[in-house]
Formats: C-alpha cells, sequence, structure tokens
C-alpha cells in the first residue's frame, strides 16, 4: 500500500504541473502585461473579452484578500498577491487530477484566475431549501458530503477552508469544490486535519 500510495502521489504531481508549462492540455497566456496558462481547449477570445470587461463591474464578493465577479458564465477571482492566483490555479489542477469534482479552472493570468460557473453554493441551498427538505434529501446530503471528505483525505487532500460556501450541491449531483486556493497535497492527512475538515463542514450545516 505503501509504494501504491507513492507511485499514486507521483503521477498525480506530474499530472498537475502541466497547467504551468506547455502540454497538450495547457499553452501560455498573457493579457494586459501579465502572464500566466490557460487551458487549451478554452475560448482565448473569450477569455480575453471576461478579463477586459471586468473594469468597471461590482464584485459579487468584495473580501480583505479576493474579489469575485459573475460574467457569461464564469467566476474570475482576482487575489491580492500573483503567487496566491498561481497557487489555486495549480490546486484546481491538482484535484482534478486527482479525480475530485471542482469547477473547472479555465485560466490564471496575473492575480486572476477565470473558472467556470458551477451555481449557487452550498450555503445558499442551505438556507432556501434545508429546512423543508425530507430525510432522504438530509440523507443524500451528508453521503455527499462524507463521501467528498473521504475522497480528499484518501488521496492526500487538505483543503484548508472547507466549509459550505466553497461547495456546490443540489439534490441528485455530487458535492463539488469551488475554491481551491488553500489546498496541500501530500501522502496522507494527518488526524488532526481530518477532524479539523469534519468539524468546518459540520459547522457550516444547520442541526
Amino acid at each position: 500500500r505503501f509504494w501504491r500510495d507513492r507511485r499514486a502521489q507521483t503521477h498525480w504531481r506530474s499530472r498537475s504541473r502541466r497547467c504551468l508549462a506547455e502540454s497538450g492540455g495547457f499553452t501560455a497566456f498573457e493579457f494586459a502585461g501579465q502572464k500566466g496558462f490557460r487551458r487549451r481547449d478554452s475560448d482565448e477570445a473569450r477569455l480575453r473579452s471576461l478579463l477586459a470587461s471586468l473594469e468597471g463591474q461590482a464584485p459579487f464578493k468584495d473580501a480583505a484578500k479576493t474579489r469575485l465577479f459573475r460574467l457569461d458564465a464564469s467566476v474570475v477571482k482576482q487575489h491580492a498577491r500573483e503567487r496566491d492566483a498561481r497557487a489555486a490555479w495549480l490546486g484546481g489542477n491538482g484535484l482534478e487530477a486527482r479525480g475530485i469534482s471542482t469547477a473547472t479552472a479555465l485560466a490564471w493570468v496575473g492575480r486572476s484566475l477565470v473558472m467556470e460557473d458551477a451555481g449557487p453554493t452550498l450555503d445558499a441551498w442551505v438556507d432556501r431549501e434545508l429546512e423543508r427538505a425530507s430525510g432522504a434529501v438530509r440523507d443524500e446530503l451528508a453521503e455527499r458530503l462524507g463521501s467528498l471528505l473521504a475522497t480528499l483525505h484518501r488521496r492526500g487532500i487538505y483543503h484548508a477552508d472547507l466549509k459550505a460556501n466553497n461547495v456546490v450541491w443540489s439534490p441528485g449531483r455530487e458535492a463539488r469544490l469551488l475554491d481551491y486556493g488553500r489546498v496541500r497535497f501530500g501522502r496522507r492527512v494527518s488526524r488532526r486535519r481530518r477532524v479539523k475538515n469534519l468539524a468546518q463542514l459540520n459547522a457550516a450545516l444547520p442541526n
């Protein structure tokens, strides 16, 4: 099992790093003098149009270190530092390489990360639907979140900000991660961190 896990980690790490070099799936991307990478299957002209249209737009979320904009079925996340945006780009593609369902990262350039818009977050669904949800739906939610958490930890992934506003879910669908700026990859996740992740999700869901 030790050598199997080590081989898997080496394979996943190699696949993750492809997003930071010219490869079959990724290519260099430049906008307004800033450099980064994009998926080859993303529309370059559309990405440029999205980034150019940010000026004058009001963010739907404005936090201390990030601002989020929703435009044309995409979300643009502006980070305070370029290295944070780069880490999020690597994290998103690292999760995908490890078989974790996410809102796909489409491009990174400078301090901006462009992602697909996966829809309303889990906390919005909880506020709107949980109170009148049936027992079967509540059980499904618990099962889907538990499955996401178990898969992350089995594959050596720790998400330091695993809260309801960083997850998308609705009945009949799998849970998907939205935020991947604070993802850590290793061979195993410590018991303390596994418990912390469980506590984060538990605190985000009433009753």
